[in-house]
């Protein structure tokens, strides 16, 4: 009973996990109908994408500014405040950050030695943002060296200042 138990869920994992892969890649001779790969990707939402990440693409914070206080907004998955990966919170103020810098067309980012003396605000609409709400949110930018450079050559941080505005 056991030995038939084991062999239907090892069965059953592989064509799942063969469904799902087929379904994440387009058009292919194994990808089923429109139908099939819509409740997969509804399922499985993330697919393949996660190997698809730039090792050196630029790493960005978001932190609220409250008086010259700044409080971060934007954890790792693993941290306590996202319930040690439970909670998707920090990815959707990730994705919030995204809107709200896509809403600058030329990204004017500044030393971040500017960051105490006087600098430009730039305002954005908030409007349909869950949590970044209004207010002021400083954006740092820290950019990945190449790994052979990572000793010699370390890059400035830059940010920009934003102010979150409802309309």
């Amino acid at each position: 009973m056991r030995k038939c138990f084991y062999t239907s869920v090892i069965l059953i994992s592989i064509i799942l996990l063969f469904i799902t892969f087929t379904n994440s890649i387009k058009h292919n001779l194994y990808s089923g109908s429109f139908h099939t790969t819509r409740l997969v990707n509804t399922i499985l939402p993330q697919g393949w994408g996660f190997f698809t990440k730039d090792p050196r693409e630029a790493n960005v914070y978001c932190y609220k500014y409250n008086n010259g206080n700044l409080e971060n907004m934007i954890y790792t998955s693993d941290h306590y405040v996202n319930l040690f990966g439970l909670s998707k919170k920090s990815r959707m103020i990730a994705f919030e950050n995204s809107m709200i810098l896509g809403q600058i067309k030329k990204i004017p980012y500044q030393s971040i030695n500017n960051l105490k003396n006087d600098h430009a605000i730039y305002k954005v609409k908030c409007n349909g943002l869950n949590y970044l709400k209004e207010g002021e949110y400083i954006i740092i930018r820290d950019e990945v060296p190449p790994y052979l450079w990572r000793d010699f050559k370390k890059k400035e941080k830059t940010f920009i200042h934003v102010r979150c505005i409802k309309n």
